[in-house]
């Protein structure tokens, strides 16, 4: 990863996180329009970006550090052909603002700390440190919270989907009265201090996707964002996300000897 920051890439008109307005391309339609989803509190300052049903451990998931405090997210959804009756609705993308005073002038790929606060290993040449999506949704959470706040793994499913009326996780996103269809904002259930995790689910849905830092021009960090890559780039084409790039596990362990609930390998 190249560690400078990047103006000249990401500044082009092809950004467009937390904008409102209106792109055609060709016969398809985009409405932006960014939607806010509440607070998260990052009480430790390590904040981790990931799927929340098959990428999310209890312990060791790599973290961005971030100042700590109660941070508002949110997400630029894009509605597809409004004004059809087929219209649908996409997540372009997930900001959490660190600073709303200072404005954003550019932005860099970020490279995660592992458990223990070890950097991820550096990457050389344009490659760029992606998280996994395998269930159509992505999150941000701190990283203490989740040890503190989510019970024992093997109880996370009936967290997530199940038959009662308490509110699961699965049903919140799919509840366009919660805060928009295809986002949730859900309090971690063993959390004394009201820790929560906001999640969103990811533009076209399963993939790689980076998470970028945006700075003002005296380097200060303005925003973490997610970039689900589903607007079409400037010749008209949806980007495509390159696979060929490093995915990282969340502890010591190789992929053969991490043991992962059933449910974790969609």
């Amino acid at each position: 990863m190249n560690d400078q920051l990047m103006n000249d890439q990401f500044m082009s008109d092809q950004w467009r996180a937390l904008a409102t307005r209106i792109i055609e391309n060709g016969d398809e339609v985009y409405a932006l329009c960014p939607v806010k989803c509440g607070k998260l509190k990052v009480s430790s300052g390590k904040l981790v970006c990931c799927d929340p049903f098959s990428g999310m451990d209890k312990t060791g998931n790599p973290y961005i550090d971030i100042p700590r405090g109660d941070h508002e997210v949110v997400v630029t959804v894009a509605t597809l052909n409004p004004e059809k009756p087929y219209k649908s609705y996409r997540n372009a993308y997930a900001s959490l603002i660190i600073d709303e005073t200072l404005t954003e002038t550019k932005r860099k790929d970020l490279l995660p700390f592992l458990a223990g606060g070890v950097p991820a290993a550096e990457l050389e040449g344009d490659d760029v440190y992606v998280f996994e999506v395998d269930a159509g949704t992505a999150c941000f959470v701190d990283a203490q919270a989740v040890e503190e706040g989510m019970p024992e793994e093997y109880e996370w499913y009936n967290l997530f989907d199940n038959d009662t009326d308490d509110g699961c996780w699965f049903d919140l996103l799919d509840d366009s009265d919660h805060i928009h269809e295809g986002i949730a904002n859900v309090r971690l259930p063993e959390a004394g201090d009201n820790s929560n995790l906001i999640m969103f689910q990811s533009g076209w849905g399963d993939g790689v996707y980076s998470i970028v830092g945006g700075y003002d021009d005296q380097d200060r960090l303005a925003a973490i964002h997610i970039d689900f890559g589903i607007l079409p780039d400037e010749d008209g084409l949806s980007p495509e996300i390159e696979e060929a790039t490093v995915q990282v596990e969340s502890d010591d362990s190789t992929p053969e000897e991490k043991k992962r609930p059933w449910w974790k390998f969609w």
